[in-house]
């Protein structure tokens, strides 16, 4: 038991923005953005940048506030509130629930603010609130996770959501000799980054591995206990599984661990379910060095929080988007009829240690 605590405790730690598709941040050292007297709460963390003089600010929305994930992409809004001379809001419930997820959205639309970032719970239910804003001449764009359907300006993400999926199935089909039984872990069956990740994956397997056979898929709502739990009952119901494929934060090392408490048992043996998808390098590096997992595929929240800032604060000054081809001394981009993409990252046990969010 003070083990599994201990794990899940460590799921919840927040980490350092550094790094976009590989490339180093230049002038802003991690450590200062792991400085910057936010509060990782229901309460408002905001950047209380110096050099704000025109006195901008921007909403930046996760689905919730708690998991790593979220905590790392906070420090990358803060760290570009600081740079950029701005204010950053950077706040969610505290579970993934779309409707407290809206009624913090209003909320804040009544504030004086510049711009929101929203990454959304439900990309249905929230379609109105966003085309809402738009029409009150409210900046919104979404981040991680799309609301495609609605007035949004941009889309910022690592890489097309269809794309990612094909991503984590083929490194789980490059692993398993392109024949199996698996299963997917998700955070959200509502959230659309999660549906279109998952329908496309479906879809390259079905055309490019049809001995690939997708048993079910467990979601988590982005709570690291419930996917500990999904992972359990994943082996305990499919004694023949081959692969597990993670589309979250939460789902790898929580899958990670299962696995490994399940060799140190004995009811497996090390290789026998492999394991890749979507990983945070410092929740998943002790599984990645004991051979629990092979390679998995990484882009770092911290940029996309620090890319959702940036691109809201260039709106606000009128700039034309599409003509964006890097984040100064962040990361290249790629804008694409509506997508701003900073890339992806393949992790093994040969380049880990090169991250450390």
């Amino acid at each position: 038991m003070k083990k599994i605590m201990a794990f899940l405790m460590a799921m919840t730690i927040g980490f350092s923005a550094v790094a976009c598709g590989g490339a180093d941040k230049g002038k802003n050292d991690a450590s200062d953005a792991g400085n910057a007297g936010t509060e990782t709460s229901n309460s408002d963390s905001t950047s209380d940048s110096d050099n704000a003089s025109d006195g901008k600010t921007f909403f930046i929305n996760p689905k919730n506030i708690g998991p790593a994930y979220w905590a790392a992409a906070e420090k990358g809004a803060v760290q570009a509130g600081k740079d950029l001379g701005v204010n950053v809001i950077f706040n969610a419930p505290s579970d993934a629930d779309s409707a407290k997820q809206i009624s913090m959205i209003n909320d804040m639309l009544a504030r004086d603010i510049d711009g929101m970032a929203i990454s959304p719970n439900d990309a249905n239910a929230i379609k109105q609130v966003i085309n809402g804003a738009v029409k009150d001449e409210m900046n919104v764009i979404t981040w991680d996770s799309d609301a495609p359907d609605t007035e949004r300006a941009y889309f910022v993400a690592a890489e097309t959501q269809e794309r990612l999926g094909e991503i984590y199935v083929e490194q789980m089909a490059e692993q398993i000799g392109g024949k199996g039984k698996i299963v997917f872990m998700v955070a959200s069956l509502g959230a659309q980054n999660m549906i279109t990740q998952v329908d496309s994956a479906k879809a390259y397997l079905e055309e490019n591995y049809p001995e690939i056979e997708v048993l079910e898929v467990y979601a988590s709502n982005d709570e690291q206990q419930k996917a500990y739990e999904n992972a359990q009952n994943i082996l305990s119901t499919y004694k023949d599984l081959d692969g597990i494929v993670s589309f979250a934060g939460a789902e790898s090392p929580a899958a990670a661990e299962v696995l490994s408490e399940a060799v140190e048992n004995g009811t497996i043996e090390k290789g026998q379910i492999k394991l890749t998808g979507f990983g945070m390098p410092s929740l998943v590096k002790q599984y990645v060095e004991n051979g629990i997992i092979e390679k998995f595929s990484v882009w770092d929240p911290g940029v996309l929080g620090y890319a959702s800032v940036y691109v809201l604060n260039e709106m606000s000054k009128g700039t034309d988007i599409s003509t964006l081809t890097e984040i100064p001394d962040v990361c290249e981009i790629r804008v694409d009829n509506g997508n701003i993409y900073t890339g992806v990252i393949e992790i093994t046990k040969d380049n880990i240690a090169e991250y450390d969010f």
